[in-house]
């Protein structure tokens, strides 16, 4: 990109086709207007890698609450009275209260990134069938593997969320759930009755985040490829 900036052709091209209502050749009004381009590419680029990291980690945050869960209910069921489980069942409770709002707060914003990234992976894969080997094709290739890896990073991380949930009902099965009381197996039981349902994360109800819906996507492309290849 900042190469074309050190190019003496005349005319100059910029990092990205524009119209603007000026000349551009001269040295300085294309300096400005490179420089100018370059720091919006930049800032959009900071804004991509700040939103899909804020949503991963807040699936981290929700998976790592699981894990306490679990470390809770566990000691919950080795203590005599069932203050420890109820406290697991309000953990239980918010930590799905938390999923759905995380869930409806993304929504939208999750399957423009999905409709936008697999439009993004036909064209390329469309732009492949189209050119000779060469510096181009290495820098397509290489923006489908980042668009690849993209949908790979929210569907992973949807799916071990979504696996993490349904491990809660196995988990109290293998525990020594026989030797408690009558209350405290009516609490074992409600949470797993929670757990039959598990946490699903979605993109307005069009995609769902695990690696079903990623395969589909792959394969989907990988038939459009095929398609345009002959």
């Amino acid at each position: 990109m900042f190469g074309t900036a050190l190019i003496d052709d005349n005319p100059r091209k910029l990092a990205y086709r524009i119209w603007l209502p000026y000349n551009y050749s001269s040295p300085v009004v294309y300096t400005v207007t490179f420089v100018w381009e370059a720091v919006g590419m930049i800032m959009a680029a900071f804004i991509n890698v700040g939103s899909d990291s804020l949503f991963s980690g807040l699936l981290i945050h929700i998976y790592c609450l699981f894990e306490i869960f679990e470390h809770r209910l566990k000691k919950g069921v080795n203590e005599p009275g069932t203050y420890s489980l109820k406290e697991c069942v309000r953990l239980h409770k918010h930590i799905y209260k938390f999923a759905e709002m995380v869930n409806e707060e993304f929504k939208t914003i999750m399957m423009m990134q999905f409709l936008v990234s697999t439009l993004a992976l036909c064209s390329e894969l469309y732009r492949l069938t189209q050119r000779k080997v060469d510096s181009q094709y290495i820098e397509i290739v290489t923006y489908a593997t980042c668009v690849v890896m993209q949908l790979l990073f929210f569907c992973w991380y949807g799916n071990e969320v979504r696996l993490k949930s349904l491990e809660i009902s196995d988990m109290i099965y293998e525990s020594n759930w026989m030797s408690l009381d009558p209350d405290a197996k009516k609490i074992l039981l409600t949470i797993m009755i929670r757990s039959t349902s598990p946490i699903e994360f979605s993109s307005a109800q069009i995609f769902s985040m695990n690696l079903n819906s990623f395969m589909t996507i792959m394969k989907m492309a990988y038939s459009a490829y095929n398609m345009l290849h002959r």
